[in-house]
């Protein structure tokens, strides 16, 4: 069993100590949280606001700022607000604030002092015209970022925020931001050591097996029109655009995890194994997941074909909370290398663990655990993975997590039972069938987080 190490906290905080400092509209814009209030400012733009706190008209004030009390702790709130020249909206600020944690430093394990494995300060402020990302200390090799948004590369960048003017309304993005770290000098000795135990030579190990890399995952969406009616609405998961086709009392949604391999056979990591003769039960390839006319899958998540996948259920049943949890593996064919079968088996799902870790009338957290070979006589290494999450009734969501760098990864929430679209989390890619590799215990993690 691989050994997982410390991952980020419960919740993804969105604004913590000084909070958001951004610019928009060529003015300053600050947040600071406690544990039961949060404080915005936002520069004079305009004559007066109108503030909305999931979807509900809380004060109209003339000042550019605005301190909301009594809030629930370490809960995530969103925030509007009306710019207003007399009675005319010319401007809406959208904010996602999250309130304090009393118990934020606590992980679920701290065997490490690695600062992947512990969740980064993300801030976001969208408006009519632009999205701004803010996400502070994040250590990286030569401190460049790459920045991404709905899987294009946009930027590279060696400032710490970004601001992206080229946003249309009504559009849902995700920005990711990415970072490299070198290892230790211990670990990297490690990684050698090992990999030559299990065959591999020293020409065999790329230089990005010395590095570790974080994803940051954050989703917004645009105003659809600056309109009394965007600024009611409470979240976009709670819009017409994803309104559950269940019961009106049913606030329900689903987040799915998913592992699959992205190419036609891939050889087993352990290439040790090809010592053996064939016809002992051993193999040399294994293949992947597509479709039945023999097209490979991309990131999808309808897709029937994958290696593993746990579905978890959040739901509030006439505001009654509950979770659930469906696990599923695909069977495993592993050949020869002279292309005859030899072996097809179905790895049990008890790799898989779901763990409950509470469920309110507003929130729903777990954590799940994977742990799971490809149920063959092969000795190729288990894929392995770990994240936690938190899921909130006013349709945020808050997760982080760590997982081997192959096979595919994704991770997707949305609305149960509707059919509707979902909204991409997290995904990872292997480059090559050589990063199968990667899933040997010794080999670095890929840590995330999503909000």
């Amino acid at each position: 069993m691989k050994k997982i190490i410390a991952i980020g906290a419960l919740a993804i905080p969105l604004f913590f100590g000084g909070g958001l400092v951004a610019e928009a509209n060529n003015n300053n814009i600050s947040s600071y949280s406690t544990k039961s209030s949060v404080n915005i400012d936002w520069g004079d733009i305009g004559e007066k606001y109108k503030i909305y706190r999931d979807g509900e008209l809380i004060s109209e004030v003339e000042e550019s700022n605005f301190q909301d009390n009594q809030l629930k702790e370490n809960y995530m709130y969103t925030y509007k607000i009306g710019v207003f020249n007399g009675d005319e909206l010319i401007d809406i600020l959208k904010y996602k604030v999250k309130t304090k944690d009393k118990n934020k430093n606590i992980y679920l394990r701290n065997e490490d002092s690695n600062t992947y494995n512990t969740e980064t300060e993300v801030t976001s402020l969208v408006t009519k015209n632009h999205v701004f990302i803010d996400w502070g200390q994040l250590e990286d090799n030569d401190g460049t970022y790459y920045i991404y948004k709905n899987g294009k590369i946009i930027e590279k960048t060696k400032k710490t925020f970004y601001k992206d003017k080229e946003i249309e309304s009504g559009k849902t993005y995700n920005y990711q931001i990415i970072a490299e770290k070198s290892v230790t000098e211990e670990k990297k000795k490690e990684i050698i050591e090992k990999s030559i135990e299990n065959g591999y030579t020293l020409f065999d190990i790329p230089e990005s097996a010395f590095l570790e890399r974080k994803t940051i995952n954050k989703i917004v969406k645009t105003p659809e029109s600056i309109s009394k009616k965007e600024l009611l609405k409470k979240n976009e998961l709670s819009t017409d655009n994803f309104k559950s086709l269940a019961a009106d009392t049913l606030d329900s949604f689903i987040i799915r995890y998913t592992t699959f391999i992205p190419f036609y056979k891939v050889d087993n990591p352990n290439i040790l194994e090809e010592w053996f003769e064939p016809g002992v039960g051993t193999g040399s390839y294994v293949t992947g997941d597509g479709y039945s006319d023999g097209s490979l899958r991309g990131f999808n998540y309808f897709n029937s074909s994958f290696r593993t996948r746990i579905d978890v259920y959040a739901e509030w049943y006439n505001s009654s909370p509950s979770y659930s949890a469906y696990k599923d593996i695909k069977p495993t064919h592993l050949y020869r290398k002279d292309g005859s079968l030899a072996d097809k088996q179905t790895a049990s799902t008890d790799g898989i663990t779901f763990s409950g870790l509470g469920k309110l009338s507003d929130r729903i957290s777990w954590k799940v655990h994977h742990d799971v070979g490809l149920g063959t006589s092969t000795t190729a290494p288990n894929i392995n993975y770990e994240y936690m999450a938190t899921m909130y009734k006013n349709g945020n969501i808050s997760a982080s997590g760590e997982h081997d760098r192959a096979p595919n990864h994704e991770v997707y929430l949305a609305r149960a039972y509707s059919g509707l679209p979902a909204v991409t989390l997290h995904t990872y890619s292997v480059s090559s069938t050589d990063d199968f590799k990667y899933l040997f215990p010794y080999w670095p993690n890929e840590h995330w987080q999503s909000s």
